[in-house]
């Protein structure tokens, strides 16, 4: 944490801060996680019909492919990273309004330190949530991959992240 206060600007509770993208991240992940099981289970269920009890693979019957499964399941993403922009904004307001040493700042010999205040926290919490997602994403393929039974696969004709995303 000290090391963070560096980077930030003063008198920002960097453990506040932490929490709020954490608290952000975590709501993200887990309305979309669930949306995406969900979904997935919905489809694997409907691969299968019952007999007397017993679960019975329906012959030729066929998931949908991954990509209609992730469809906008990381739409999230966007709102997560629009709130470290809008984080990034608020500090340089925090410099502007809280402190009024924005003159200071901009007369320094380094003029870029009021940028690495401003900007250091969002884009690391940015990147975290980038590298989260694109974990999740893989998780989910190795879900769906390894979970359908290989008969039921469609063809896999790539995977389209920007179908998850947008």
């Amino acid at each position: 944490m000290n090391k963070l206060a560096k980077y930030a600007p003063p008198g920002t509770d960097i453990r506040r801060e932490l929490i709020y993208y954490a608290a952000f991240c975590f709501i993200f992940i887990f309305c979309f996680s669930l949306s995406f099981l969900f979904s997935y289970f919905s489809a694997l269920n409907s691969l299968y019909m019952y007999d007397h009890g017993r679960r019975i693979l329906i012959e030729g019957e066929k998931i949908q492919d991954i990509n209609s499964l992730m469809r906008l399941r990381f739409a999230g993403y966007w709102e997560f990273a629009i709130s470290c922009a809008i984080m990034a904004i608020v500090h340089y307001f925090s410099f502007i309004n809280e402190t009024k040493s924005i003159y200071v700042m901009k007369r320094l010999p380094d003029a870029k330190k009021l940028h690495v205040y401003c900007l250091t926290l969002p884009v690391l919490a940015l990147l975290a949530g980038t590298i989260l997602t694109a974990l999740l994403m893989f998780a989910y393929a190795q879900i769906y991959f390894h979970v359908t039974p290989a008969e039921c696969l469609p063809e896999f004709t790539g995977f389209d992240i920007w179908r998850a995303l947008l």
